[in-house]
């Protein structure tokens, strides 16, 4: 059963954010408590949230924090909870579903989301339990004096594309490396090369043990 105690993740942020919330940022004289991770796009959020809903509210408070992942849960149990809205991510999305500390979202989106693309709609059984926001939000910066140099004459638009433009710099004596990623190691990294593997169509290793038992030789390299 739905607890209705969050209006959740970046439903939320989407909806709060939108012009179209502005307008109507619901029932006057209500508090509204943010829980979030310290993150600049979520400060940039939840600020927008506060420029445009603080002034009907009776309280706006909002608590970025690192700890975020860990209190949430407890944050959220009681009733009333400690927090009217939670920003999270995907792993901890999953974690407050599994305590039942989520809440559909098709009244707001019906009431406040027009403007919000169908394919954003993370759904469960009819029931809408967040919205994507800034998933796998990636830029491609490119130099066309560069490009036009090398013989290019578009800017690249998949991954193909991109390679073959680099070769044809590195080929022409432009520059040893052009590909430049800025990225932390790590998950980044590993986050990347897993948007370009399933993008391009790879699965990951499915093992199936059919009535099998394998011995510690036999997993280890697995």
């Amino acid at each position: 059963m739905f607890l209705k105690k969050l209006f959740l993740t970046g439903a939320a942020a989407s909806l709060l954010g939108s012009a179209v919330f502005a307008a109507d940022c619901g029932p006057s004289g209500q508090s509204v408590r943010i829980l979030a991770s310290d993150f600049p796009a979520i400060h940039a959020v939840a600020g927008t949230a506060e420029q445009n809903c603080a002034a009907s509210a009776s309280e706006f408070t909002r608590n970025h924090t690192t700890e975020a992942r860990q209190i949430m849960n407890a944050a959220l149990t009681p009733n009333p909870a400690e927090y009217t809205s939670v920003i999270v991510a995907n792993s901890t999305l999953t974690q407050l579903m599994n305590d039942g500390l989520v809440r559909p979202l098709n009244d707001l989106v019906d009431k406040y989301g027009s403007n919000l693309p169908k394919n954003l709609m993370i759904t469960i059984d009819d029931n809408i339990m967040a919205v994507a926001f800034m998933a796998n939000s990636q830029h491609l910066f490119s130099r066309t004096d560069i490009l036009k140099q090398a013989g290019v004459d578009s800017v690249p638009a998949t991954y193909s594309e991109m390679i073959s433009a680099a070769k044809a710099i590195r080929d022409a004596g432009i520059m040893e490396y052009p590909i430049v990623m800025n990225m932390k190691t790590g998950w980044n990294v590993g986050e990347s090369f897993n948007l370009v593997f399933l993008a391009h169509g790879g699965e990951f290793l499915k093992l199936v043990l059919q009535n099998r038992l394998l011995t510690v030789q036999q997993v280890l390299p697995l």
